[in-house]
């Protein structure tokens, strides 16, 4: 494994986050607010946790999972789209033949339609726009077709998709977890800091969890959920435990005690 850059974000968040672009040197961010909170035992089970993931390959595997369930449940778009684009030379070809209200549902501002002609042949017009509307109408009813019986798989596609992605996030969280205690000796270390890094999530200013929600999903511990985004239904809080994009720290928690005392430590 390359030996990775270190990189400080200056926020009071107390976390770690570890990069991997294509081409370029494995790169592990820490927080101002977690070289302030933690001890070195404690940094160091942060810093080995984030070598797993970069050691693991987690962010190339994560991004290929998340490319392949999206283009799953995507994929009756690549039929719908190119029957939509059809109606665009339809109503390009009515406008020069002088029919005004023929516009399409997809157009581009970029390239917007040009004005109906003027003064077109009668004849040009009754001869030309009744294919064309037949045309049309033939977009609409393939559209209206294969929506009912594309779109309805694509949403019942779309939500296991992002469960399996959210576990399988989940999964590689404690596959890091055991790698930085296996390279550590000290799975209570990371222990600590894990219990430290989530006590400290409450206190994060807002502005610094605007900033860094996107990044949430590939930081040692998550992020605090806003109140407004929090459910209390069953419905809701299921949805949360499914989407979650770390395990419960009580989850993690466990599997280190585990590790801890097989080690006998």
């Amino acid at each position: 494994m390359d030996r990775p850059k270190l990189k400080i974000i200056d926020v009071a968040w107390p976390n770690a986050i570890a990069l991997r672009l294509p081409g370029r040197k494995p790169t592990v961010a820490v927080t101002r607010g977690l070289l302030d909170r933690s001890d070195d035992e404690r940094l160091d089970a942060v810093l080995a946790h984030e070598l797993a993931h970069i050691a693991h390959r987690d962010a190339a595997a994560m991004t290929v999972a998340l490319a392949l369930s999206t283009s799953l449940a995507l994929a009756p778009m690549a039929i719908l789209a190119p029957i939509m684009a059809l109606e665009v030379p339809l109503c390009r070809a009515a406008r020069w033949c002088g029919r005004r209200p023929w516009k399409p549902a997809t157009e581009d501002d970029d390239f917007p339609m040009p004005p109906p002609r003027q003064e077109v042949p009668v004849v040009l017009a009754v001869i030309v726009v009744p294919p064309l509307l037949a045309a049309r109408t033939l977009v609409f009813v393939l559209l209206l077709g294969l929506g009912l019986v594309l779109v309805p798989p694509m949403l019942i596609l779309a939500l296991p998709a992002a469960g399996i992605i959210a576990r399988l996030g989940r999964y590689r969280e404690l596959a890091a977890d055991r790698g930085a205690a296996e390279l550590t000796g000290q799975p209570a270390a990371l222990a600590a800091a894990l219990t430290a890094l989530e006590a400290g999530g409450p206190a994060i200013p807002t502005k610094d969890l605007r900033e860094l929600r996107t990044m949430a999903s590939m930081t040692i511990v998550a992020l605090p959920k806003d109140a407004k985004d929090t459910g209390t239904d069953t419905v809701s809080r299921l949805l949360d435990r499914m989407m979650a994009s770390h395990p419960p720290l009580a989850a993690r928690l466990d599997r280190l005690a585990a590790l801890s005392r097989g080690l006998g430590r």
